[in-house]
């Protein structure tokens, strides 16, 4: 019997919609407890090219979420035979991406979605809502244009105030936000979100 190759996810460091787009395939993968999980950050790199090098060493199939790499580094990854999954919506990632075909390179684009997490979701889930943190953090991505209303700042407040500087820590809080509805979100987070208006108003 065939073994399936490790799943390796490379995500948009210190952001919600980068944390959440990686859960989001470790799941659609069944892969949330075995994935490998690699912040990656355009200001740093080569961190993050080294950190992929050394989970690719016994093999596995990678997927960039809410993350392009650099062009050169893909070029390389493609020439080594990898399988790369490259999941995507920022604008800047359309000139590597932009009508780029190559063996083993799988691309999903979509510069007009304002999040990663809610294009990715409905990639793999096309028959199934989304959670609720998944369509608030759609309002949250980019400029939070999205949020309107009192109950919309408080869940963010509390999506926000999560510790996602660690791939463990990312992790543990986009399961725990899953779980809850949006007026949980939003009720947990008013404290939050009235303490935030309280330091502006200071």
């Amino acid at each position: 019997m065939q073994k399936t190759p490790p799943v390796i996810i490379v995500y948009h460091a210190d952001c919600i919609d980068g944390a959440a787009a990686a859960w989001i395939i470790a799941k659609s993968r069944g892969a949330e407890s075995t994935a490998a999980f690699i912040p990656y950050d355009h200001a740093d790199a080569a961190a993050g090219e080294g950190a992929l090098r050394a989970a690719l060493a016994s093999g596995g199939t990678v997927y960039f979420a809410d993350i392009t790499p650099e062009k050169n580094f893909l070029d390389g990854l493609l020439a080594g035979g990898h399988e790369v999954h490259v999941l995507d919506h920022q604008k800047s990632a359309a000139q590597t991406l932009d009508g780029r075909k190559a063996p083993g390179l799988h691309v999903v684009f979509d510069p007009a979605a304002p999040s990663a997490a809610k294009m990715i979701w409905s990639y793999f889930f096309p028959a199934e809502n989304p959670p609720a943190v998944v369509a608030l953090i759609d309002l949250m991505d980019g400029a939070a244009q999205g949020l309107k209303t009192p109950e919309d700042f408080a869940a963010a407040a509390l999506v926000d105030a999560q510790n996602i500087r660690t791939p463990d820590g990312a992790l543990a809080a986009l399961r725990g936000l899953a779980k809850l509805s949006f007026n949980d979100m939003a009720e947990k987070g008013a404290p939050l979100a009235a303490g935030q208006d309280a330091h502006i108003d200071a």
